[in-house]
């Protein structure tokens, strides 16, 4: 009987093992048919191929290096090398960044309220600056090409620039040509005696603050009234 029982005993024990060994093997087996029919799709759609600058979901970002049925391998900026199941990107947007042949620089601009008799100006000299500095500009109608004020932005003018370019984006000429804008814009509000609006940072106190100071003047015998205490500390404006 008890020989019997052992028997059992390794029996049973030996049936759970081939269970749990079943369902591993049924788990890597689904990964691997899920990565290698996604190997299929990627190469059947030719979305991209070795050599290419691809942008995947929102985090992985390079040039791919290997692909196969399986994974495929993307260098990154960093140069650091990320091996990607292909079901993994599969079910993520993919950008080709490499067939990119159009790209787009916008920028806002703002000025003082003081020259909003001069803006119309401006405006058609920033047009003009960016059309003679910049060859690859598109004014073919296919792309927007426009410079308006758009309204008032914290009290200043906000003026915005949209110009597109027969250059692919990311590219040493794509940052060359952005430089140029950006040098165009600089150059009209020269030409036109205006300055760009700087930023107003504002400084308050808090309730706290206020209530801590009243209470070391208190202390000190040196009760002063409220609007020397706002003279002493006022909230200050920096530009």
């Amino acid at each position: 009987e008890i020989r019997g029982y052992e028997t059992g005993r390794a029996i049973g024990s030996l049936f759970a093992l081939g269970s749990v060994g079943t369902l591993v093997l049924s788990l890597a087996s689904k990964d691997l048919a899920s990565n290698f029919i996604s190997g299929l799709e990627l190469s059947a759609s030719s979305i991209f191929f070795e050599g290419e600058e691809v942008r995947i979901g929102n985090e992985i970002a390079g040039i791919v290096q290997r692909m196969n049925w399986l994974t495929t391998e993307i260098r990154g900026y960093d140069e650091i090398i990320a091996r990607i199941p292909n079901s993994l990107i599969a079910n993520q947007k993919v950008c080709n960044l490499s067939r990119i042949t159009r790209s787009q620089v916008k920028q806002w601009i703002h000025f003082d309220q003081k020259d909003i008799n001069k803006l119309p100006q401006i405006i058609q000299d920033i047009k003009l600056n960016v059309c003679e500095s910049c060859p690859k500009v598109i004014l073919d109608g296919s792309r927007p090409f426009f410079c308006h004020w758009r309204g008032f932005n914290n009290e200043k003018l906000e003026v915005v620039l949209d110009v597109h370019f027969v250059i692919p984006f990311g590219t040493a000429e794509y940052w060359d040509v952005r430089q140029k804008v950006l040098l165009a814009i600089a150059n009209a509000a020269k030409q036109n005696g205006i300055e760009f609006a700087v930023p107003v940072l504002t400084l308050q106190r808090s309730q706290r603050e206020n209530f801590a100071m009243e209470f070391d003047d208190v202390d000190m015998g040196h009760l002063q009234p409220q609007s020397a205490e706002l003279n002493q500390y006022p909230s200050h404006n920096m530009s």
